[in-house]
């Protein structure tokens, strides 16, 4: 990891197209603002939890259940 410091209003340029610059200082509040050509931008937590719901579906199957002859069978169905 690359530890910087910028002062209000400066920025700094990381490949791909993006930048991200010091908008304000208050106190031990920084404000950033990120600007990214055809690149999403997403807060690491909303990230993990989406990764992890994607991971939980994986994980979860769909049976289809009937009654053969008094035999329960399960199938999962055709994707």
């Amino acid at each position: 990891m690359l530890v910087l410091s910028r002062r209000e209003g400066e920025s700094v340029c990381v490949g791909g197209g993006v930048v991200v610059t010091v908008v304000r200082i208050c106190g031990n509040k920084v404000r950033i603002g990120v600007a990214a050509d055809n690149a999403s931008i997403l807060r690491a937590e909303l990230r993990e939890k989406d990764e992890a719901k994607a991971a939980e579906k994986s994980r979860t199957f769909e049976f289809e259940t009937t009654l053969d002859d008094g035999e329960l069978r399960l199938e999962r169905p055709a994707a």
